[in-house]
């Protein structure tokens, strides 16, 4: 798999971006909806794997995860981490996307 996944980073800033300051005032799972949504209608692949977690595929190489803002940078990536490495091993790259002003786009990676 090709790691350079900055298309895939910059597409996914400029639609976060492109929802507008009215995004900060939905719930974590109403935003999660409006940005797959949006998502799947730039042509993007998102598929579920655990909605109790928050858990997609992006394009069936990359895991998206929405984490609460309660949840620390430290956190997020110890969980992708663990989720990548225990469960999706031939996934070596994923996000944590959170719902807030800034970088709100956390990349996990693995080396191959």
């Amino acid at each position: 798999m090709d790691v350079s996944d900055t298309k895939i980073i910059f597409e996914l800033y400029l639609t976060i971006t492109g929802m507008g300051n009215s995004r900060l005032e939905l719930s974590v799972d109403q935003f999660k909806i409006q940005l797959i949504a949006i998502l799947r209608k730039k042509g993007c692949i998102i598929s579920l794997i655990n909605e109790s977690d928050r858990l997609y595929t992006l394009n069936e190489k990359i895991l998206l995860y929405f984490s609460p803002l309660e949840k620390n940078p430290y956190e997020i990536e110890r969980f992708l981490l663990y989720v990548l490495r225990t469960f999706y091993p031939r996934y070596i790259i994923a996000y944590g996307i959170r719902n807030e002003s800034g970088a709100c786009i956390y990349r996990v990676e693995i080396a191959e």
